[in-house]
């Protein structure tokens, strides 16, 4: 799969979601946009980390490869086509500093505060209060929530002209947060970005992601304290002064005010929505696990890395073949074999090693390894068996 199809598959996944949200409001709950957001975050980020620990572990096990393959293996880097994936490295990098710094300066300038333990008391309408903290910040004019492992509530000093139940409904919103890990997925959502920095759809899956949390911990709330007035009269006090400084902070006020309060006053409909919104969620994922999207791979074939290497002319000791001599495979007249029969490709780790396509009535070879990256035997298998081991 070259680049251009990943990011055709993720933008298709991606503009899918943007459609039900604009035109599936009858039959979708508002809360289930961010479970499909999910769902594609860490179909990308699998897609993106497993390769490259696929390629350290096959790395480690073929460590006592030939220092002429590590020759050829340079050699496929030497052209100039390996800008593309230093530019593609460096703005990746460039962007992911740029989060890191905007929330420093952020934790920075909030370093100065008060707790607010006299709004502990409130916290018995979460089940998840053992690692939040609750802090008075003059810095803010509206709740704010950051942390991942361990959740901080920031509330502006105006929570204390507030009525016992304003308070409660922000610090349940914030709880919400915290107990839905809402940093840690943003997080996860940033790093996407900064992988797909050239792909536009992953910036809006970016966007709405961040304003289909909201959405989600206010059905949460009005589910448990109900008073959809209220709320929605405490969200438009709070909406005009609330525009969170960084992106990886959840706020209570921010984004969509006129679809959260929408969503909020049609709440008894919201609910009717459960089974349909569940069908379509439970199908999407599906679909998202059917379709393999092999980032490293992707990028590789997209800037032309070499696949096949030229052979014919290297020497039997700096063929790739050779370190498996011990094992049996023996080289003749410029020709490899095992047990008699011409090699026409090997696989060991998951990754064929050797393709020759001029071999004539020839046979595939599958190193299998112990659990100490030792070479156990030497299989043979069948052409296609070769490929399915491979695309595994």
């Amino acid at each position: 799969m070259n680049l251009l199809r990943l990011n055709i598959l993720v933008s298709i996944f991606i503009i899918f979601v943007i459609f039900i949200r604009k035109y599936g409001g009858k039959r979708i709950a508002s809360y289930f946009y961010s479970v499909l957001w999910e769902a594609i975050i860490i179909k990308l980020l699998l897609s993106f980390f497993v390769p490259i620990i696929k390629m350290m572990v096959a790395s480690w096990v073929l460590k006592n490869e030939s220092n002429a393959n590590e020759k050829i293996k340079f050699g496929i880097f030497e052209n100039l086509n390996v800008w593309i994936m230093c530019i593609w490295i460096f703005i990746s990098i460039c962007l992911l500093c740029m989060f890191v710094l905007n929330y420093c300066r952020f934790l920075k300038r909030i370093y100065k505060t008060t707790s607010a333990d006299r709004f502990n008391g409130l916290f018995h309408i979460s089940h998840n209060k053992k690692h939040i903290h609750t802090k008075m910040c003059t810095s803010i004019q509206s709740p704010l929530t950051f942390g991942i492992f361990k959740s901080t509530i920031l509330l502006p000093q105006s929570v204390l002209g507030m009525t016992e139940e304003e308070q409660k409904y922000l610090l349940y919103h914030e709880l919400v947060h915290a107990k839905h890990r809402d940093s840690l997925w943003k997080i996860l959502a940033v790093i996407i970005a900064t992988i797909y920095w050239f792909n536009p759809f992953v910036w809006i899956l970016v966007k709405f992601f961040d304003q289909d949390l909201e959405l989600r911990c206010d059905y949460n709330v009005v589910s448990k304290l109900g008073g959809k007035v209220e709320y929605a009269e405490l969200l438009l006090k709070f909406a005009r002064n609330s525009k969170n400084p960084v992106y990886l902070l959840n706020g209570f006020g921010d984004s969509i005010v006129k679809k959260r309060i929408v969503s909020i006053m049609n709440f008894d409909k919201e609910k009717k929505k459960y089974t349909c919104s569940l069908l379509v969620s439970t199908t999407f994922i599906i679909l998202l696990i059917f379709f393999k999207m092999d980032s490293i791979e992707s990028i590789s074939e997209s800037i032309g890395k070499s696949q096949v290497v030229e052979l014919n002319e290297l020497e039997e000791r700096e063929h790739p073949l050779y370190v498996y001599e011990e094992n049996g495979i023996e080289y003749v007249n410029g020709k490899w074999f095992f047990k008699g029969s011409e090699i026409g490709g090997l696989v060991d780790v998951g990754y064929c090693i050797y393709v020759d396509e001029g071999a004539k009535s020839s046979v595939w070879i599958y190193v299998s390894r112990n659990k100490n990256g030792q070479i156990s035997s030497l299989d043979v298998i069948s052409e296609k068996e070769g490929w399915e081991k491979v695309e595994k």
